[in-house]
């Protein structure tokens, strides 16, 4: 048994470093590429497509690199939801994990979902669904803000999208589909979510449907001035019965170091909910 463990230690070691010299050679490869700029770029085993560099390097360095998304499986072949797809990493990602891995990406800004389809051909990944909706708490259409990276997002009525803009950006209308309604006919091993403010709205939905999940990631944004959103999403997942664990995702935020009131694009605070049974 020791001797497994061990050989099981010293390959993540290996990926580890492998995973870090391929970043490596990104952040060079992509170093001064303006932001914005759609383009390619192969480093390691990976080919990627890319609509802004830096966003790119940000998802990587997270999920391939901190793995932040990964979770513990004793299965060979996991069924995972990875809500939030955008150009395809983490799906790629849990391939090379797990090469026999159910994936389903969600992710339905029309430029991401095109680039999302041609980097899993690219990297010889042909089993992954990819469902061009957006996870909700309904079935039908809503209003869209693309931004030509990776903050795209639902628009609900009460947003100030004046301060939603960018170079590339475009708002759009995309078809949705409710969370709760996979949650209810399949058993997921993981599901992950990087939905851009919809993930309490969609959890606190899903309810009891939660109880047919395992493994649950979110990258959380949090509005300083709603708070209840997160303190209902955590209260969601207490009564699911899952063990909880809250990270800061990116700058922390204390009293000294508060966040501004300027308009922008990018949330106050992220947070990294990582939620699981035993």
């Amino acid at each position: 048994m020791r001797t497994v463990l061990s050989l099981v230690k010293s390959r993540l070691r290996e990926r580890a470093n492998q995973d870090l010299a391929t970043y490596r050679e990104l952040e060079a490869k992509l170093a001064g590429v303006p932001r914005y700029q759609p383009g390619f770029v192969a480093a390691g085993n990976w080919q990627l497509h890319y609509l802004d560099a830096t966003s790119l390097l940000s998802a990587f360095d997270v999920i391939v690199v901190k793995r932040w998304n990964d979770f513990l499986c004793e299965k060979k072949a996991p069924v995972i939801l990875d809500g939030g797809a955008n150009i395809g990493i983490s799906a790629i990602h849990y391939k090379q994990l797990f090469p026999d891995a159910v994936v389903t990406s969600f992710e339905p800004d029309p430029r991401a979902c095109g680039v999302l389809r041609r980097n899993l051909a690219a990297n010889n990944i042909h089993d992954v669904e990819v469902v061009e909706k957006a996870l909700w708490t309904s079935k039908g259409r809503t209003n869209f803000f693309s931004e030509g990276a990776d903050a795209n997002r639902v628009i609900c009525e009460h947003d100030a999208v004046e301060e939603l803009t960018s170079p590339s950006a475009k708002y759009c209308d995309v078809e949705t589909v409710r969370l709760a309604d996979y949650l209810a006919s399949t058993h997921f091993d993981l599901v992950k979510l990087d939905i851009e403010s919809a993930e309490a709205e969609v959890i606190v939905d899903c309810g009891k449907t939660l109880r047919n999940v395992n493994n649950l990631v979110i990258e959380f944004h949090v509005t300083s001035s709603k708070p209840h959103e997160l303190a209902r999403t955590l209260q969601t997942l207490a009564e699911q019965e899952f063990h909880v664990s809250v990270c800061s995702y990116g700058p922390w935020v204390d009293l000294l170091h508060q966040p501004s009131n300027t308009p922008k694009i990018e949330f106050d605070q992220y947070l990294l909910v990582s939620a699981w049974r035993y």
